[in-house]
Order: structure tokens, then sequence, then C-alpha cells
């Protein structure tokens, strides 16, 4: 299992995007789950496979602007 928790924060209350590569993660995936809670997002990943592997990104957007991160 892998878990990635981020402090999220801003003015107003940022959209949060996950991706792996160029692709959106969905919200509910059986597998592999992004959720945002209050102040916090995670990305868990239950059971990991080779083809988790890659470039992992997030995206936080709100009216003030962008910021990403990310992960390999």
């Amino acid at each position: 299992k892998l878990r990635l928790e981020i402090p999220i924060s801003g003015e107003p209350a940022p959209r949060v995007v996950w991706m792996k590569g160029e692709r959106v993660i969905l919200e509910s995936g059986h597998r592999v789950r992004a959720e945002t809670y209050g102040d916090q997002t995670s990305l868990t990943i239950e059971v990991t496979e080779r083809e988790d592997t890659g470039n992992y990104k997030i995206v936080l957007q709100n009216e003030a602007g962008e910021a990403t991160a990310s992960v390999k």
C-alpha cells in the first residue's frame, strides 16, 4: 500500500487534481484513490503494481493561480 498525504491551503480553497503522467486520477477508483478532505489531500494505491511506476503530479487551482508538485 502506498499513501501520499499533502497539506493544502488557499483562499479561496483550491481545486485539487491528482495526475499520473498526463492522465487525471479519478476520486472513486477501486485500487487507486484520490481524496480531499478539509486541509488535506491524499493519493492511495491499495495494492501497488509495476504499472504504478511513473510520475505523479498534484495540481492546486483557485482564482489566485495554480501550484504544482510532482513525485517520481
